[in-house]
């Protein structure tokens, strides 16, 4: 008797040249806004430090520290560093804008004004 032939298996004509665009163009967009999430903490840390505030990274952190939240990891692999401590000067911190602002662009770190800081931060 003789044996029925296998199914032979059909694949769709799509190669990598086609797929691999069609997946970075659909990642673009979320690797530009966390580009622009670093560029902006960069900013941040820069203007806090020139107000006369303090930032403590996690490197510099006791090792039982714990962390407020964790950094993305895409955001980490742009460059970013993990914050421990935002110290802001007591009038900016009084500003509403500017630590619902920076809890976005570090949410990871405690955010307090500077005169509620442990002694050991100032």
């Amino acid at each position: 008797m003789r044996e029925a032939p296998k199914p032979r298996r059909r694949w769709i004509p799509i190669r990598g040249g086609v797929v691999l665009p069609v997946c970075r163009h659909r990642q673009r967009p979320w690797v530009g806004r966390s580009l622009n999430h670093v560029r902006q903490r960069g900013e941040a840390l820069t203007q806090i430090e020139l107000a006369g505030g303090s930032v403590v990274f996690s490197e510099n952190a006791p090792k039982s520290a714990a962390m407020q939240g964790q950094l993305p990891r895409l955001w980490q692999l742009l460059g970013a560093k993990p914050v421990w401590w935002v110290l802001l000067p007591d009038e900016d911190f009084e500003k509403e804008a500017e630590p619902a602002r920076l809890r976005e662009l570090f949410p990871e770190a405690y955010i307090a004004p500077l005169s509620q800081a442990p002694r050991r931060m100032r």
